[in-house]
């Protein structure tokens, strides 16, 4: 009955339990688990409106990653991080650089790369980096489209860039010479482009 892509048991929403996405016991969000009212409500969402994911692998820097649960929060985009984590959820930077944001986006911790992807079943993954064969703002997005971020020090490695299709990995048009924009920066650019060719639906 769930076609939007998400691993969720029915049965862990009976009752207003929660499901249990793969996160890591050491790390949880900022904001409190999602109780099954919320859940339903998400599903609906991603069956009826552009519902866009944005993943950060093994970031870094807080101030980057407060303000790009700013930038989840603000467009309804749902934020996903993949430890390890460069910081602890509870740092003084994370928060300041998000503000009060934090309790407004669709956020979770996942173990790994692997673990993310059973648990969303994203209709495609689409990595960023300098090193990406198509340009984003030729890239035609798609509902339920997830986009990778590797870390601020190296970018994704090579290792998670062969795992996708070369189509697939985008990049942003930079002077011949430069190394990358920021982080946050970058997010921004991606997620609102792929909310523009959409009309940017539920947004005013």
């Amino acid at each position: 009955p769930y076609s939007c892509g998400h691993a969720v048991d029915p049965g862990m929403l009976q009752g207003g339990q929660p499901p249990r996405p793969a996160v890591s016991p050491e790390r949880t969000s900022p904001s409190p688990a999602p109780d099954g009212a919320r859940i339903c409500a998400l599903l609906e969402k991603c069956r009826r409106d552009f519902l866009l994911h944005i993943a950060l692998y093994e970031p870094e820097i807080p101030p980057n990653t407060g303000n790009i649960i700013r930038i989840a929060a603000n467009t309804g985009t749902v934020l996903h991080l993949i430890a390890p984590l460069g910081f602890e959820m509870s740092d003084a930077r994370l928060k300041r650089a998000g503000l009060d944001y934090h309790e407004y986006a669709d956020l979770a911790v996942h173990e790994s790369l692997e673990a993310l992807l059973a648990s969303v079943r994203p209709e495609r993954v689409l990595p960023v980096s300098t090193r990406g064969a198509t340009r984003y703002d030729t890239f035609r997005f798609a509902a339920n489209d997830l986009l990778l971020f590797g870390p601020e020090s190296r970018g994704p490695l090579e290792r998670v860039l062969n795992r996708f299709p070369a189509d697939h990995r985008l990049r942003i048009p930079m002077r011949e010479g430069s190394r990358s924009l920021n982080l946050a920066n970058a997010v921004a650019v991606l997620v609102y482009e792929a909310l523009r060719q959409t009309g940017f639906t539920g947004l005013r």
